[in-house]
């Protein structure tokens, strides 16, 4: 025989707080007519595997009847974990200090309604799946009320039969943990569809760079011809009209050939002094050779070798000296082709008749004392597409045949090695370089080198 429960009466004095005793049953919930529902008849295998889907899921329970509490505690005790409350008030204490995932309570309390309390728990904790019971049909109309609002997930009448109500419950633990898992499952999505989006931005940079590096060796091979082809054209030219005999010693010629063979050797030769430079900058094995250098002194030096080009291009170079006497620890000739290129770029690309500055001064490096060196010009500037790829080597937006290595016209392009140099010398030396630059405003190129260079540091 299956039982129905319902609330014979209310209770005269209702305490705020539910008191459990030793065996876990409610005090003064003596209604010994009930019995509990231990003799209920027992529910489907079906029911049953549903049931234990949902164990352990927090439900909480709300009357102001303490035997009706007991009675559900007996009841749902072994599938749920069970938080049992006599008031709404309490209920919402519970909830403020534990996670709910279900929450049963009475229509008929003193202190709100259930449907008013259900109400507020869905604006609070929209994820609890929320049930109404009540025995009383006046209630009717505000019951379906809150369904169609969505406050309430399901009704369950007075009297109902313990495995009706088992059912019920468990449904609700089902949709609970369906609608966890679609959170979950959205979360994951969302977080797969970020590590996608970002394996794709990966990836596009990575294309990006291919791409770079494949139009860079495209470059490269055209320059190298175009670079070495010029002068061993010439050099073969005259070789083979000197030796034909075209050309007399004692032609006016033959200066202009012997000019030319030379020219066009050294040409050659710094093509290979700069790639051999290069290359060895970039071997493993290669160790600088540091000792105490001078920086205004090492500077006017470099000054002195350029100065016919700096004639030929009507231009000056103004040293600003912040501090006196500023000395560094590092090897000579890094440092020399370091600024020396520097100021190559500076003469390039500036127009003749111009002006060029290079500032020496203290500086912080990363916490460390350091010299800094700052080549500024009124030049062309750098195009914002070319910042990202002016330390590559063999660098070059431009045209071959716009290249003339070795000569210092106003916009003649090299092989694109010098900026390479200067960055790779400069990161020998555990320094920085930075640039800023304005299209037709110039540019100012920055390389910072600590004072004392510390042994067995590999550079940065």
């Amino acid at each position: 025989m299956s039982q129905r429960f319902h609330s014979t009466q209310k209770m005269s004095s209702v305490r705020e707080d539910p008191v459990t005793a030793a065996d876990g049953s409610l005090r003064g919930a003596g209604n010994p007519e009930l019995g509990g529902f231990e003799s209920a008849e027992p529910i489907s295998e079906a029911d049953e595997a549903t049931v234990r889907e949902q164990a352990c899921l927090p439900l909480l329970i709300v009357d102001d009847e303490p035997d009706v509490l007991d009675s559900l505690r007996r009841l749902l005790r072994k599938d749920y974990r069970l938080h049992l409350a006599l008031s709404a008030k309490e209920a919402l204490r519970i909830m403020e200090r534990n996670e709910i995932a279900l929450v049963m309570s009475d229509q008929r309390m003193p202190d709100m309604t259930g449907v008013e309390f259900l109400t507020l728990v869905r604006l609070r904790y929209p994820r609890a799946v929320r049930m109404l019971f009540t025995g009383y049909g006046g209630d009717v109309n505000a019951v379906v009320e809150a369904i169609n609002q969505g406050h309430v997930y399901r009704y369950i009448h007075k009297p109902f039969e313990p495995a009706e109500l088992k059912v019920i419950v468990a449904q609700a633990g089902e949709r609970y943990l369906m609608q966890a898992e679609k959170e979950r499952l959205t979360r994951e999505l969302e977080a797969r569809n970020i590590l996608l989006d970002r394996q794709n931005q990966e990836l596009a940079e990575v294309n990006e760079q291919l791409k770079t590096h494949d139009r860079l060796r495209n470059i490269a091979i055209e320059l190298l011809g175009h670079e070495l082809n010029t002068p061993a054209a010439v050099i073969l030219g005259y070789s083979m009209l000197l030796r034909k005999g075209t050309i007399q010693h004692d032609s006016p010629i033959y200066e202009t050939a012997m000019e030319g063979i030379e020219s066009s050797g050294r040409r050659l030769k710094g093509i290979a002094d700069k790639l051999a430079r290069l290359l060895l900058g970039e071997a493993a094995a290669f160790k600088p050779l540091h000792k105490s250098i001078e920086a205004r002194e090492i500077l006017d030096e470099i000054i002195g070798e350029l100065q016919p080009v700096l004639t030929m291009r009507n231009q000056t170079i103004q040293v600003e000296e912040k501090t006196e006497t500023l000395e560094l620890e590092a090897d000579e000739g890094l440092l020399h082709d370091i600024l020396i290129n520097l100021v190559i770029n500076a003469i390039k690309f500036s127009p003749d008749g111009s002006t060029i500055w290079v500032e020496i001064g203290e500086a912080d490096l990363r916490g460390v004392p350091a010299v800094e060196f700052a080549v500024r010009d009124q030049g062309v500037g750098i195009q914002s597409e070319d910042r990202e790829q002016i330390f590559t080597t063999f660098f070059g937006t431009f045209r071959s045949t716009h290249h003339s290595s070795g000569e210092f016209g106003f916009e003649k392009r090299g092989l694109g090695l010098g900026l390479a140099i200067v960055k790779r010398f400069t990161e020998l030396h555990h320094g920085s370089v930075e640039f800023e630059s304005e299209p037709g405003q110039g540019s100012v190129f920055r390389v910072k080198l600590p004072c004392e260079q510390t042994v067995g540091t590999e550079p940065s």
